[in-house]
């Protein structure tokens, strides 16, 4: 039985996860805005946690750490795509995509990182998309934030 953590899990394929690896067996933490709904519709435990605010992500990874001794896998899933023109895509959208796909990514496994070294042993595995290697009409910011996320984890690993 593994911990694991996965962002994003109130919804699509982060809750998918989470509620097939409760039922293998794994001790399941998953993370939602909205923890409290959430929990009283799943069996894993949920967190809250808003991976834009890095004053969550610091919350929320000491909550994580005060619940469990250990933490075996990261599953970095939390985001959403944004369709659009590129020239009809305001900066405002544009800036709150890259901070929850990119962004809210990498500040996650950033707090995390520390409390791997420390126990010598962590996975990391981070949900992308086709788009994060090619790119497709009408998702140029949402390809944009996935191009980011290949890059970076491609160099931390």
């Amino acid at each position: 039985m593994k911990t694991i953590l996965i962002t994003g899990a109130s919804s699509g394929f982060g809750l998918m996860l989470a509620n097939k690896l409760h039922t293998e067996g794994h001790n399941v933490i998953g993370t939602s805005r909205n923890a409290e709904k959430l929990q009283a519709t799943v069996p894993f435990k949920v967190l809250s946690l808003d991976v834009t605010d890095e004053k969550s992500i610091e919350e929320f990874t000491k909550q994580l750490f005060e619940t469990v001794k250990q933490l075996d896998v990261l599953v970095n899933n939390a985001g959403y795509m944004l369709i659009g023109l590129a020239e009809e895509t305001s900066a405002e959208a544009g800036k709150l995509q890259f901070e929850t796909n990119f962004w809210g990514t990498v500040n996650v496994t950033k707090a995390i990182l520390p409390y791997f070294r420390k126990q010598k042993s962590g996975q990391i595995v981070t949900v992308s998309s086709m788009m994060g290697l090619l790119s497709l009409p009408m998702h140029p910011i949402y390809a944009a934030s996935k191009h980011a996320l290949e890059g970076f984890f491609k160099s931390l690993r």
